[in-house]
């Protein structure tokens, strides 16, 4: 739902910083054992590309080499791997 938030931030570095900036605010407020990346992709498509707030679109593997290069260098390898499945193996019981 990043495209509600600021529509066309795929294509503009600048709101792309603002969104990194605060999807990591809440990944260290809340600690990478209690986040999880999860994606509406598809069902919505492309960020908000079915009310037409977004006209940007980025494909799902583009999607999380994003996430993932908010993160990487930031927060150790174990504690990317929970924010990108392990909290999710945990909280689903998968």
């Amino acid at each position: 739902m990043l495209g509600f938030c600021v529509p066309g931030w795929a294509a503009d570095a600048e709101k792309e910083a603002l969104i990194s900036s605060l999807v990591l605010e809440v990944i260290d407020l809340f600690g990478p054992r209690r986040c999880m990346f999860s994606t509406n992709w598809w069902v919505n498509g492309a960020m908000a590309n079915a009310d037409g707030k977004d006209e940007v679109d980025i494909s799902m593997a583009e999607l999380w080499r994003r996430y993932l290069s908010w993160v990487q260098g930031r927060y150790s390898e174990a504690e990317v791997r929970r924010l990108v499945a392990g909290s999710a193996e945990e909280f689903y019981g998968i």
